[in-house]
């Protein structure tokens, strides 16, 4: 790619950077809400304007799981543009819908047919800032929803096609049999992601004359493992946890048992014409070149950050001249920090050439201009952070707060899929909230309940349950307890709706997140060209995108 065109495709990112942060920017205050506080601070009537509270509180189950990714897309309104209601509420609403007559302003909602569609759409409570654009922007469910989708990798016009990078289709039969394979050494998801990235990598490879691969973050060692195995690679395995490598060690020299079975097995069974399928390059391998195929897979126990050396680890753990090495360098699924830590590597190895990461765990990253950032006493930071790290966001001083990169790393492909709703505990959870308020008279910001509530059986164990893990002396009776789950029923349903409403806002964030690491790839002089390519089916693996970026070596590091 030549300088302007790298340029152009610098300045769409970035477009669609400030496109992003525009929709986001409105509705931070809801993506950052604590839910546990959704009854003690209002949040449904704060956050949600009076129509969008019926048209949420109307969707069944199906609806209600499906509508955060598109399918089931409500009805851009409840109202004509005369007041009156779209369709008949009263027999509509499924049977099981929780609608709190008591609540003036749904009640006004469903029986007023004077009221016209804008002056049902103000909230009654928050300031300006916390209601959330919904009144000025997107005055309906459907039209938050679908400006809220609009605004998501696939429709950004961003994405490469993976066929355009000369690498074909990665979902083949082969992949099935590989599949069916690697389903003895793990679950079927990882098999699925191991196949799918394990070929990408060995064609990217192939394609610019790789002779090893750096596998950061390694966990137990699946990518390299399939990378040595199926595709001839050596292969560096690194990971911070010793526990893990450990682990990653023995497991290699089982499948390397495994493995030289396996090759035999498909032996007979190309020579026998059982599985044409199976026919690989394999099938004609010796015993030797096989045993020594296995023994290409090292792993090593490595704290890795921004400041690694990657060029002296090739060296010390494969014994191979810096000269000699050209490296692609990937992560399967890097966890937080650590994929905007392998991005650094990356450029500042001379021996590495293609960059290959699909991240995750975006609610363990670290954000540069969060309040929580450590600064030295010359107000510099102290290390650096997995966000913002292209220089259109830095200049902006972007932050987009850990409640907001949690909902980044929800899945509402598979939620969607699975038909699943938001279990019980979260109501428990935010009723919870309330009883300690009325108890305590406080609440502390460290207060860590868990996933008790897969433990208890009633929500009075569940009380008991928390009030004993914080270390709560003061007591609550049955009946009292009883007395709150009947006060606050309503609630639950409303949560659910407020959750999903919230989980919208998820693919949106993660946009921002992985288009700021294309677009600082893109603003480096090293780099002839970077891509977001969508790599597995969100539904089976919801971190489906990979970040691919190759050096340019008219360019010196």
């Amino acid at each position: 790619m030549d300088r302007s065109a790298k340029t152009d495709k610098l300045n769409t990112v970035v477009n669609s950077l400030e496109k992003l942060l525009q929709f986001v920017d409105i509705y931070l205050p809801l993506a950052n809400c604590h839910v546990t506080d959704f009854i003690l601070s209002g949040q449904w009537e704060k956050f949600v304007p009076r129509n969008v509270r019926v048209e949420l509180l109307a969707l069944n189950d199906e609806e209600l799981s499906k509508f955060p990714s598109g399918q089931h897309l409500p009805r851009v309104s409840i109202f004509q543009s005369n007041g009156a209601p779209c369709y008949n509420l009263d027999s509509d609403l499924p049977e099981d819908s929780v609608i709190d007559m008591n609540d003036g302003a749904v009640a006004d909602a469903i029986y007023s047919n004077t009221l016209a569609l804008e002056e049902t759409v103000e909230c009654t409570i928050g300031t300006d800032e916390e209601q959330n654009g919904f009144h000025r922007f997107h005055p309906s469910l459907g039209k938050f929803v679908a400006a809220a989708r609009s605004n998501t990798l696939p429709y950004l016009n961003i994405l490469t096609d993976i066929k355009s990078l000369g690498v074909g289709s990665l979902v083949t039969d082969d992949n099935h049999d590989n599949m069916r394979r690697h389903n003895q050494f793990m679950s079927t998801k990882k098999s699925y992601e191991v196949s799918i990235m394990s070929k990408f990598c060995a064609r990217l490879i192939a394609q610019h004359d790789i002779n090893k691969v750096v596998d950061v973050g390694c966990g137990l060692g699946y990518l390299g493992c399939d990378l040595v195995l199926r595709h001839g690679m050596t292969v560096l395995g690194v990971d911070s946890s010793k526990r893990r490598t450990d682990a990653a060690d023995i497991r290699a020299k089982c499948l390397k048992k495994q493995w030289l079975g396996m090759i035999q097995h498909m032996k007979k069974e190309v020579t026998a014409g059982l599985d044409a399928s199976t026919k690989t390059d394999h099938s004609r391998e010796t015993e030797e070149t096989m045993k020594l195929r296995c023994d290409a897979f090292h792993i090593v126990t490595h704290f890795i950050n921004s400041a690694s050396n990657l060029d002296n680890l090739i060296q010390q753990h494969l014994q191979t001249a810096e000269s000699n090495s050209r490296l692609l360098v990937t992560g399967l699924h890097t966890c937080g920090d650590l994929a905007a830590d392998l991005i650094h590597l990356f450029l500042s190895s001379s021996s590495s050439q293609v960059l290959c990461n699909v991240s995750c765990c975006y609610n363990l990253m670290t954000e540069r201009f969060s309040d929580n950032v450590s600064h030295a006493a010359d107000g510099n930071l102290l290390s650096e952070h997995g966000f913002p790290m292209s220089k259109a966001l830095v200049e902006q001083r972007c932050c987009l707060g850990s409640n907001a990169r949690m909902l980044a790393a929800q899945s509402v492909d598979r939620t969607a899929n699975k038909n699943k709703i938001p279990a019980i505990s979260l109501f428990w959870r935010s009723l919870l909230q309330v009883i300690l308020f009325e108890l305590v008279g406080e609440i502390s910001e460290n207060w860590c309940i868990g996933k008790l509530a897969s433990k208890c059986s009633t929500f009075y164990d569940y009380v008991q349950a928390a009030l004993k893990k914080l270390n709560i002396t003061k007591s609550i009776s049955e009946s009292d307890v009883e007395g709150y789950a009947v006060k606050y029923h309503h609630y639950y349903r409303k949560i659910q709706c407020f959750y999903q409403l919230r989980t919208c806002l998820g693919p949106c964030i993660e946009s921002i997140i992985l288009l700021d690491r294309l677009a600082f790839l893109l603003e480096q002089e090293n780099v002839e060209d970077a891509h977001l390519v969508q790599l597995f089916d969100p539904v089976i693996s919801p971190r489906c995108y990979a970040i691919v970026s190759i050096k340019n070596h008219t360019v010196d590091v």
